[in-house]
């Protein structure tokens, strides 16, 4: 069984629909989480913790795990503010992920496929967000059509 990891969600889509066509729908898995990268202790600061947010997008076909990974932001730990506000981002970006798979006919579920952890490939969301756009007001419009409330 190989992993495969996407560079764009363009590509991932791509490789998703031709192999929903060729079996039986299956199950989408998309989920947001965050990790957290810790730096070596540095003089008089200690260590620089930074949060990094993702979503993730995965599908196992039973031969093959393809893979979408998606940075929605990153930022220090101790700046509360901004890493509140990019834990709402990507809340955002995985529900309009899920629409989007939904939109086009595609089961979604959350969860992490194990095995998709272990490529560390991180794709571009191409034409589905800007990273800048997703604090916009225009972005919860664009998610307010799909039925999301922006709390």
């Amino acid at each position: 069984m190989s992993i495969i990891g996407f560079l764009t969600y363009q590509d991932f889509l791509i490789e998703l629909k031709e192999t929903s066509a060729a079996q039986s729908q299956q199950v989408v898995r998309v989920q947001d989480y965050c990790t957290t990268e810790y730096s070596s202790p540095q003089p008089d600061i200690g260590r620089v913790v930074r949060i990094k947010f993702y979503v993730l997008v995965g599908l196992d076909t039973g031969r093959d795990t393809l893979v979408c990974r998606m940075c929605t932001g990153s930022e220090f730990k101790y700046n509360r503010e901004n890493v509140n506000r990019l834990e709402r981002r990507n809340t955002r970006a995985a529900w309009f992920v899920k629409k989007s798979l939904q939109g086009l006919g595609f089961e979604t579920r959350p969860g992490i496929i194990a095995a998709s952890q272990e490529t560390k490939t991180e794709a571009k969301p191409g034409d589905l967000w800007n990273t800048r756009d997703l604090d916009t007001k225009e972005f919860e419009e664009r998610l307010a059509q799909y039925g999301h409330t922006t709390t």
